[in-house]
């Protein structure tokens, strides 16, 4: 599947933003904007493809360029998009485990901002960038005896420091790093016990507070508990004393409809 679109636009007082100089205030000094009007033409390509060659495999890409100009000036327009590609590649598949599931990883590459017009007050990071991105999500999942829908994925993979030339936190900030999401339905809660077993100090300590006898061990469970969500925020209980003997970490994992 392919899909394209051109267009070329002609507008009459095109309203947008332009850069003034800084205003200032008792907390510092902040960019300012005001509003413009010039007369404005915009140009630009947007592709899409979608290829499957194989049952198990999908591949998709996705491109978009725009060229503005100021035709009272002839410079180019402020705050137009960067060129911009993304590609991504679907591996899927079906089982009795994991249901009806998919692997994948993406790219998205954006060229360097060089249609800046001239004048402009403020430094302007306009360098191009390249992002990785991966996902995993099932269908299907049968958890405790239970369908369960999955959904993880990451963008900016490799913590990319970055600033998109449209954002407006550019001057002072880099864009969002690695970014995870986890999704469920229903919700899964993922549960780290660790089971530790005290050793009472002294037999008469044991018999004053009604304890069991020496030789034998009380079981205390010291719990910690993690989750991907905010419906459990993870903590950790009174540490145990300190003659104990340690059972291997144990994942549970709880289903709220």
């Amino acid at each position: 599947m392919l899909e394209g679109a051109v267009y070329r636009n002609t507008i009459d007082g095109f309203v947008y933003l332009l850069p003034r100089a800084p205003v200032q205030t008792i907390r510092g000094a902040f960019p300012g904007f005001n509003y413009a009007q010039t007369n404005a033409r915009l140009r630009g390509v947007e592709l899409a493809a979608a290829w499957s060659p194989a049952a198990w495999l999908q591949l998709s890409s996705t491109g978009n360029l725009v060229r503005g100009a100021n035709l009272l000036d002839g410079g180019p327009l402020y705050d137009m998009p960067a060129d911009r590609v993304t590609a991504q590649a679907r591996v899927i598949g079906a089982s009795r485990a994991l249901g009806t599931w998919h692997v994948g990883g993406g790219t998205v590459l954006v060229r360097r901002q060089d249609g800046v017009p001239d004048g402009i007050v403020y430094a302007l990071p306009t360098a191009g960038y390249a992002l990785m991105s991966a996902e995993f999500g099932s269908t299907g999942l049968h958890v405790l005896g239970q369908t369960v829908d999955l959904s993880v994925s990451a963008a900016n993979l490799l913590n990319r420091r970055y600033r998109d030339y449209l954002s407006r936190y550019r001057l002072f900030v880099d864009d969002t790093g690695r970014d995870q999401h986890f999704d469920s339905q229903p919700l899964v809660v993922v549960v780290l016990t660790e089971s530790v077993r005290t050793r009472p100090h002294k037999r008469r300590e044991n018999a004053a507070k009604g304890a069991q006898p020496a030789g034998q061990f009380a079981d205390v469970m010291q719990q910690r508990s993690c989750n991907f969500g905010p419906l459990c925020a993870g903590r950790e209980l009174d540490k145990p004393t300190r003659h104990e003997d340690r059972v291997p970490l144990v994942l549970h994992c709880h289903l709220f409809p």
